[in-house]
């Protein structure tokens, strides 16, 4: 490539970091594509039902096939709010004047492969929910990878999908997905796993920032006092409908990887049967008794 080429490409990438507008819009437009498809599925996993109750900005919006979109409900503001985080955290002045790229395309590259990190999605998730995610050291202590796959899981990533975001074999990510869960049911701590836009059901624990959830839209109440109800019913559920509740609702596990750990743990689901002999149609039975009791104590 002509040096003067290249010279101008880092030139343009320094004036942008200094506020000319015009670099700053060429900038802009090379992070763009990026910037939306990110928003797009950010904002359609974490959306939590609210396009039921204002107009999704999203193309196309979510929930289309069932909302009117002409109505007089509010715009919702979230997809916007993270279009403009993500462009001050990709093009930010100091990250502008420290890229190296000699062409357009290696700059849009380096924009893509930041925002399709891990770091990136967990910068996110802190900046979208208010939060930093301490992870126990007890957890890091079980691999390399599970500090990773700790923040995978609370994610709600599968399997699958941790895989391939941390470049691991998924029968790795299983293992020690198995093991987290394992250590957290022991420690009682299984509830670290859910992610933060879920309606707490009991008081904050001496541990900073812990606190038992259940994500099911069935139980989302948006007042205090049902709130506080809802807390008090989840206490009188036993210890193991509390575990089925919370793996399969909440963190959406794989039912095996449910019956693994209540193998493990030598928990029946069916009281004078081994643990080994749990089978998934027992789990889903003992999960739909379990919602519905919930539904019952709440009537």
């Amino acid at each position: 490539m002509p040096e003067t080429l290249k010279h101008n490409i880092q030139q343009t990438l320094h004036r942008a970091a200094d506020g000319e507008a015009a670099a700053r819009e060429k900038v802009n437009a090379l992070a763009h594509p990026f910037i939306q498809f990110q928003t797009d599925t950010f904002c359609r996993r974490f959306c939590q039902g609210r396009h039921r109750h204002a107009r999704c900005t999203l193309t196309p919006p979510q929930g289309a096939s069932t909302k009117h979109l002409n109505s007089s409900d509010p715009l919702c503001d979230q997809a916007n709010a993270s279009y403009a985080w993500m462009l001050d955290d990709l093009t930010r002045a100091t990250r502008l004047k420290k890229i190296e790229g000699t062409s357009e395309g290696q700059v849009a590259s380096y924009f893509k492969t930041i925002a399709n990190s891990l770091p990136f999605y967990e910068r996110w998730k802190n900046w979208r929910f208010e939060r930093r995610v301490n992870v126990p050291s007890y957890i890091v202590e079980l691999d390399p990878q599970a500090k990773a796959i700790f923040l995978q899981l609370r994610g709600g990533c599968n399997s699958a999908l941790t895989a391939q975001n941390l470049g691991l074999s998924e029968n790795h990510v299983r293992d020690i997905a198995d093991r987290i869960v394992i250590t957290l049911t022991q420690r009682k701590r299984l509830h670290l796993l859910n992610p933060d836009t879920t309606e707490s059901l009991q008081q904050p624990s001496s541990d900073a920032g812990e606190e038992a959830e259940i994500g099911d839209e069935r139980y989302a109440p948006d007042k205090a006092a049902y709130s506080a109800q809802l807390a008090s019913v989840w206490r009188k559920l036993s210890e193991l409908e509390q575990f089925v509740v919370e793996a399969l609702v909440i963190e959406n596990q794989d039912a095996n990887a449910v019956l693994h750990a209540l193998s493990t743990l030598n928990i029946p689901l069916k009281s004078g049967q081994a643990a080994e002999a749990n089978n998934r149609q027992q789990l889903y039975y003992f999960k739909r008794v379990t919602l519905e009791k919930l539904q019952r104590m709440l009537s």
